[in-house]
């Protein structure tokens, strides 16, 4: 008979939690100690620019990338496997904002006849990987109208794609826009902003298949603004590009 593992307490789900918070409370007490003698300084101190510079190593630092997920991450959590699903994949935690391609509806998608392909969906993914927590999140973004299905070959001999390029030089109409985000990021959290819904083979052999985008909504993000929580700081950075897609585990990849 096969064991089962033990059942988790209360605990035991709280206690990384816990560690995580206990972590960043210390690093604020740090920090609010550094700015507190900082003010005691005057200016051109040497003093001073050692611990702006202690300082500036309990900033927020915010980091971008792009998760491409066959299906969408609702899909991911009512996998057979979610037990596994959820210890592996760490951005199950992360917050989803909601806008068109998380409603669930296929108005907003084009209509595909292969039955060999399989929807995905791309998440702009930002992480704090600083100490203290990132407020007033926005992030400056190209919103393009889709005519028609664009299709994209993903052969590696072309070499890297320009992939925002590409969606730009087919979209019907662009608009510059913003998104907010609604929380504070907190240091070792994540949130995730769905920009894209594509269709492709599950699994090939021979020639780079085509990578269909069939929403008829994309949001290319361009720049990530916030403040530090700390210093106040406002720091504004561009965001990375999407990139061909490399495998991170079952059902996901990373794109840049």
């Amino acid at each position: 008979m096969k064991k089962r593992p033990p059942r988790q307490t209360i605990w035991d789900k709280l206690n990384p939690k816990v560690t995580v918070i206990s972590t960043v409370l210390a690093a604020i007490s740090t920090a609010l100690g550094i700015f507190l003698s900082l003010k005691g300084c005057g200016q051109g101190d040497l003093e001073a620019e050692n611990l702006r510079a202690q300082l500036s190593s309990y900033e927020p630092v915010l980091e971008t990338a792009y998760l491409d997920i066959t299906g969408d991450i609702y899909s991911l959590t009512r996998s057979p496997d979610s037990v596994k699903v959820n210890s592996d994949h760490f951005f199950l935690d992360y917050k989803i904002l909601n806008n068109e391609l998380t409603s669930g509806s296929d108005a907003g998608l084009f209509v595909f006849n292969d039955s060999d392909l399989i929807t995905h969906t791309v998440y702009l993914m930002i992480e704090n990987k600083g100490k203290a927590a990132a407020n007033d999140i926005e992030i400056a973004v190209n919103k393009c109208t889709i005519n028609m299905s664009i299709s994209i070959s993903e052969d590696p001999a072309a070499g890297e794609l320009d992939y925002a390029a590409l969606i730009e030089s087919a979209a019907g109409r662009q608009t510059p826009a913003s998104i907010k985000l609604p929380i504070n990021l907190q240091p070792g959290n994540g949130y995730l902003v769905p920009i894209l819904v594509s269709a492709r083979p599950p699994v090939y052999n021979g020639p780079a298949p085509n990578w269909h985008v069939i929403s008829k909504s994309v949001v290319l993000p361009k720049t990530i603004r916030f403040k530090s929580s700390i210093s106040g700081k406002a720091v504004s950075s561009p965001v990375r590009k999407m990139r061909s897609p490399v495998r991170l585990a079952e059902g996901v990849e990373i794109r840049g």
